[in-house]
């Protein structure tokens, strides 16, 4: 009996460390921030191209400070950020650049 249960319990260790091997390895993906001051030069590339860079870049930093992430290029790849791509901003009609 004491054999089975040091049986779960080593499967059951070896399941929690591959859970986290899989959160830390999508961690830091593309177009993730790992600092809140990371998020300014993210975004000033981002808005680079928009005709009005200075409404974009304060909505793409506040989508930033929430979800740590700003997509690669001045437009598209919103896959690369889900939260990015869904969040939706109070008080404003445009979600994240």
């Amino acid at each position: 009996m004491a054999g089975y249960s040091r049986l779960q319990f080593i499967f059951f260790l070896f399941l929690l460390a591959s859970m986290c091997a899989v959160q830390v390895s999508m961690a830091g993906g593309k177009g993730s921030i790992k600092k809140l001051r990371d998020c300014y030069p993210a975004c000033d590339f981002r808005c680079s191209k928009a005709d009005i860079p200075y409404d974009c870049e304060l909505i793409c930093e506040q989508c930033c400070f929430r979800c740590f992430c700003v997509p690669s290029g001045t437009s598209g790849n919103k896959e690369e950020c889900p939260c990015y791509s869904t969040v939706a901003l109070p008080n404003r009609v445009a979600t994240c650049p």
